[in-house]
């Protein structure tokens, strides 16, 4: 169900997309390097640990730093289950945790036989990355993901159609995330997509490129904007206190 992009830059490495504009918060000491808390990717019951140092699971995500250091059963068993997430995205998040970056999206398979699985498989486990960074309130890994999401979507010249579905059952009409798939479906999808991968549209997408194709200044190559600018998809890294 992998649909051809039409963007230009598909020679790009999928992590040479422009730098967020955000200032990164700075990594944890190991001031405690003898405590450990466990991560559990429970898709399917699956029950796949992640031992890792509390200090850094607790320093991104104030998710989890209330859950192991509040008053929930967490805090007692330092153990946190992820139900809805496989062993690659958890994989994912705690490499993130240590290196502000994941390094499986280096690991391009070039041969054109393989393109599809490979690049179908990347692009779902980012998105699911970044509905559980969503969750976790992790706006870095947010951005950082979002960003790796077009690279390797333009290093494939790939449309993502098999995350279409996953996206819109875990967000709401406001995520970055969405309006992302939105504006790229619009811009690169082509025109025979919307038969030819009919189920592959959640109705609500449907009618949500109806509205941005009816707006105002929809015209040309519907007067779409490059996703150059990323910044127009993050979300704040400043929470209230």
């Amino acid at each position: 169900m992998a649909t051809s992009s039409t963007d230009s830059t598909a020679s790009a490495s999928p992590t040479s997309a422009t730098e967020p504009k955000f200032k990164k918060k700075v990594q944890p000491k190991f001031k405690h390097p003898n405590e450990f808390v466990t991560l559990i990717a429970n898709k399917d019951n699956a029950g796949v640990k992640f031992t890792m140092h509390k200090e850094f699971a607790c320093h991104y995500p104030p998710v989890l730093k209330a859950a192991f250091e509040g008053e929930f059963v967490e805090a007692q068993t330092q153990t946190y289950i992820i139900s809805d997430y496989e062993e690659d995205v958890v994989r994912d998040l705690v490499e993130w945790f240590y290196s502000q970056q994941v390094s499986g999206l280096c690991s391009i398979l070039p041969f054109k036989i393989e393109r599809f699985e490979h690049s179908a498989k990347i692009t779902l486990n980012l998105t699911k990355l970044w509905i559980l960074a969503d969750n976790l309130l992790i706006p870095g890994l947010q951005n950082y993901t979002i960003r790796q999401l077009k690279g390797v979507c333009n290093y494939y010249n790939y449309g993502p159609l098999q995350c279409f579905t996953f996206v819109y059952e875990h967000t709401g009409s406001s995520s970055p995330l969405r309006r992302w798939f939105l504006q790229r479906c619009a811009r690169d999808m082509p025109s025979n997509s919307y038969s030819k991968f009919a189920d592959g549209f959640p109705k609500e997408m449907l009618l949500e490129l109806v509205e941005f194709f009816s707006k105002d200044g929809a015209t040309g190559r519907y007067g779409i904007p490059p996703d150059e600018d990323m910044s127009a998809f993050e979300v704040s890294v400043s929470r209230k206190k």
